[in-house]
């Protein structure tokens, strides 16, 4: 199993929101604690470059350097607002991989949930770097972010985490509670 604490410092709401202080003590803890363990893997984990400040990326990368064999997973370009919304906030960084990359957080063991709206410099980029692409077709349509195309990214050589699964537990939850 993978799993991380969620780390957000802006752009969410109040009690949900940490520190870059405290992401790193507790993300370090947790490290320390349960990565490696029996069948037990850490991931560090930025919800998503809107939600961390140029400071909590900043940890999160200087968590990935210290614990190389630990996961990385966040989500990536899923709505063409969102990738915007990445450019108002990182004007500096050429794209929304590159917020990722500039932080040390693209490399093998990184897993990227959605990864819709990429370029084609940030597809091989992302091919180069051994990372992973996630996608969920069914929350892709749902959200209406738009298709994934697996074929093309294959081509490439990058590699996928299909998680179909997942789209189903999320039918089945919206199917059990209409809005």
């Amino acid at each position: 199993m993978i799993a991380g604490k969620v780390m957000m410092d802006r752009n969410a709401p109040e009690g949900l929101c940490d520190s870059p202080e405290r992401s790193d003590r507790e993300s370090r803890a947790l490290l320390e604690r349960w990565h490696g363990k029996d069948r037990l893997h850490y991931a560090i984990t930025p919800r998503f470059a809107v939600t961390s400040s140029e400071a909590q990326l900043r940890i999160a990368g200087r968590l990935a350097q210290d614990f190389p064999d630990a996961f990385i997973h966040s989500h990536l370009a899923e709505t063409r607002g969102e990738v915007a919304w990445v450019r108002e906030l990182f004007p500096s960084s050429r794209s929304y991989l590159d917020v990722y990359d500039g932080y040390g957080l693209l490399r093998e063991r990184a897993i990227y949930a959605h990864c819709i709206h990429l370029d084609a410099q940030d597809r091989a980029r992302m091919a180069e770097s051994g990372a992973a692409a996630a996608f969920c077709p069914t929350s892709n349509l749902y959200l209406g972010s738009g298709l994934f195309d697996p074929r093309r990214r294959r081509r490439r050589r990058h590699a996928l985490l299909d998680r179909h699964r997942c789209g189903r537990r999320q039918q089945l939850q919206h199917a059990s509670h209409p809005r």
